[in-house]
């Protein structure tokens, strides 16, 4: 039985926060994004104990301004604002560090931000074990919209896609493949990098961004895809929501359907992924034309994404790959890919019993030494499978709620 250690994080979370407020009023800037960090962590650490998913949610978005806000401090560009307030808050709404309207300074700012977003991926289709039929369906889907029409032919694209399914599927790996093989500029956005601490300036960064995806669409294709979607659209009418997240949730709707650039042909595709798409704003559900369910591996996937960790990296494996398939079912594909490094270390660390007595001799010392190396065997993966836990039970429940929502939608 899980113990509940909220209390204890919720007391840390306000000591954190409080100091933080403290350092930066008084402008020791180091200090307080230090501060903030900690008080990023503590609330992410505090939101996996909320009762709900909503206000797991909720938690995590703060956490995420709290980071913002700390890599701002770091780098110095709000020495000049003032602390946040220290007066309470309505519960459920995201943390500000001001009240005021950005300055135009904060409004020239966000095209910058925006294109501090901007990842040229490397990721290939060859390196997405298994999911042949989704990665098929993905790419049908894109062909059709980029593939030249029959003349006098109106012919729907999918320009709009939504990932989902359980964490660790693949739901990024598979998106920045799709940049890659279009040769996009790739916007990699994680839900941080939308949040704003100021009223009002988080849904002027939604429309930055696809000003600045429509823009260098110009030279020839963008992919703007946003990670965990549902914490910036969750349903509206739970009571809880603030009027600039609402603000946030209607510029999305409207970038989605195109309303700023009725007309306009130019190559963006959308593709947000999420973990819980039964948290989504019916809304902004269905603006995307495409949903594709990323499932947890099945027996082929595995076996194939296992190839990918083991024999493509140079490794061997002693033991029987059937046995290694059949035991890891109900495994993500981040599950696989933790339990293969931690037992690479099983027996990097058996074979390799002197390196920390070489460290200690310097770094001439251990760039001299040879690492040693073995096949995998089975009480290397043994261990592995002792510190790799994965509770099978709430994978396979997940995985029925998810296929209810593939057949609902």
């Amino acid at each position: 039985m899980r113990i509940d250690l909220s209390g204890p994080i919720k007391t840390r979370l306000d000591q954190a926060v409080a100091e933080a407020r403290a350092f930066q009023a008084a402008g020791k800037w180091p200090e307080a994004s230090v501060a903030y960090s900690r008080s990023a962590e503590l609330m992410g650490e505090y939101a996996e104990y909320a009762l709900t998913r909503s206000d797991e949610l909720r938690r995590r978005a703060k956490a995420a301004v709290f980071k913002a806000l700390a890599d701002e401090l770091r780098t110095g560009r709000v020495a000049s604002r003032p602390a946040p307030a220290s007066s309470a808050r309505p519960k459920g709404r995201v943390p500000r560090a001001v009240s005021e309207a950005p300055t135009e300074a904060d409004a020239s700012s966000h095209e910058a931000a925006v294109e501090a977003l901007i990842y040229r991926s490397r990721a290939t289709w060859d390196e997405i074990g298994g999911l042949d039929e989704t990665k098929r369906e993905i790419k049908f889907a894109y062909g059709v919209t980029l593939a030249a029409k029959p003349e006098g032919v109106s012919l729907p694209g999918w320009r709009r896609m939504l990932f989902y399914g359980p964490p660790g599927t693949g739901k990024t790996l598979l998106a920045a493949a799709t940049s890659n093989g279009l040769n996009a500029t790739f916007f990699n956005v994680k839900v941080g990098s939308l949040l704003s601490k100021y009223f009002g300036e988080s849904s002027r960064l939604v429309s930055t961004l696809f000003d600045v995806a429509r823009d260098k669409a110009d030279d020839g294709f963008s992919v703007v895809f946003i990670d965990e979607i549902e914490s910036l659209c969750l349903k509206r009418g739970e009571g809880s929501e603030s009027g600039a997240e609402r603000r946030v949730l209607s510029t999305l709707l409207a970038e989605l359907d195109g309303l700023t650039d009725k007309g306009d042909d130019r190559s963006v595709l959308t593709i947000a992924a999420t973990n819980a798409p039964w948290d989504l704003d019916d809304a902004v559900l269905s603006r995307f034309q495409k949903r594709i369910f990323i499932p947890l591996p099945d027996a082929t996937a595995r076996r194939a994404i296992l190839a990918i960790l083991i024999g493509r990296a140079g490794h061997r494996l002693e033991m029987s790959v059937d046995d290694l398939v059949a035991r890891t079912e109900w495994f993500s594909g981040r599950d696989l890919e933790r339990l293969v490094h931690q037992a690479i270390n099983v027996m990097v660390s058996d074979l390799n019993t002197k390196v920390p007595e070489l460290v200690d001799r310097g770094r001439e010392a251990i760039e001299r030494y040879q690492l040693r190396t073995r096949a995998l065997s089975a009480q290397d993966l043994g261990q592995a499978f002792d510190r790799i836990r994965v509770d099978v039970n709430r994978q396979r429940e997940m995985d029925k709620d998810y296929r209810t929502f593939a057949a609902a939608n």
